[in-house]
């Protein structure tokens, strides 16, 4: 009877030593969720409204995303994608402030984590070079004027409706140590700002709080041609040197367009001689010098 006990004992270990080394080990590493290189943790970071990438730089571990001018930067909801296994905090669709850069912590299988730093900014353009060829300056992006600028070369300069240009504090323009914009001082040339009554273009200063005299104005050179054309422009913050806001050497179109908070004698002048065309709607009053 003992025998048989013995040789029944033996049968029931050898299956439960069989049953366990069959059983599935849930300490080993799931083969989808491998450690990957921070490169490749994650694979997309998009905003989805309004639809925006960003760019990965897998160096410094940021995202950089750029918005529509306007975009209200304090509840945009996130799309992130990321490797198997990985985790991201905060999660994918949770709605961020991205008024100032937001870290995000990639944890990996190991648990041992990656932080990125993810940046939301609207579109600019620093502009600190002369202009040589037609180019159009278009409404999704702020234009900041940086450098010594002319524009010439029989160059074509069109701003879209709703576009907005700044002129950075100290900047200097052509041979003055202060913002003035020229144009046709060398050769022809031509600007067409042209919007409209609820998207006009804006030309202001770049200072977080600007005051008048901040900058100077556009100069329009002998060399302008006369199918220059400013239509439901908005100018803010000039009379740097008691400057006016425009001067012209040569006829232009001018309508509908506002000079406001100037430190200047007159908002805009022409040179003596020169036979203005009236244009309606403007909120000033030219001036002969």
């Amino acid at each position: 009877m003992k025998q048989k006990f013995f040789k029944l004992s033996g049968v029931i270990f050898l299956l439960l030593f069989t049953l366990n080394g069959c059983k599935k080990d849930d300490s080993a590493p799931d083969p989808l969720s491998k450690v990957v290189s921070p490169g490749k943790q994650i694979t997309y970071f998009k905003i989805v409204t309004p639809a925006a990438t960003g760019v990965l730089d897998t160096t410094n571990k940021t995202v950089s995303l750029t918005v529509p001018i306007g975009t209200v930067l304090t509840t945009l909801a996130t799309d992130i994608s990321i490797a198997a296994g990985h985790t991201i905090t905060p999660a994918s669709g949770t709605v961020q402030n991205f008024t100032t850069p937001v870290v995000y912590t990639v944890k990996r299988p190991d648990k041992t984590t990656t932080t990125w730093t993810v940046t939301v900014g609207t579109a600019a353009v620093n502009v600190g070079h002369d202009i040589t060829s037609s180019v159009t300056w278009t409404s999704d992006k702020i234009y900041t004027i940086t450098g010594d600028i002319n524009i010439g070369n029989n160059s074509v300069l069109t701003i879209q409706p709703g576009t907005v240009i700044k002129f950075a504090a100290g900047s200097r323009f052509l041979f003055v140590n202060d913002s003035y914009f020229y144009f046709g001082y060398y050769s022809n040339t031509k600007i067409s700002a042209v919007g409209t009554s609820t998207s006009k273009i804006t030309f202001t200063s770049s200072a977080s709080s600007p005051s008048s005299g901040a900058w100077k104005g556009l100069y329009f050179a002998s060399y302008t041609l006369a199918n220059t054309q400013l239509t439901y422009c908005y100018f803010l913050y000039t009379g740097m040197s008691a400057k006016p806001a425009i001067y012209t050497e040569k006829p232009i179109g001018v309508a509908y367009t506002s000079i406001t908070s100037f430190s200047s004698t007159h908002a805009a002048e022409y040179k003596t001689g020169v036979v203005m065309i009236l244009g309606l709607g403007n909120n000033f009053t030219w001036f002969a010098h």
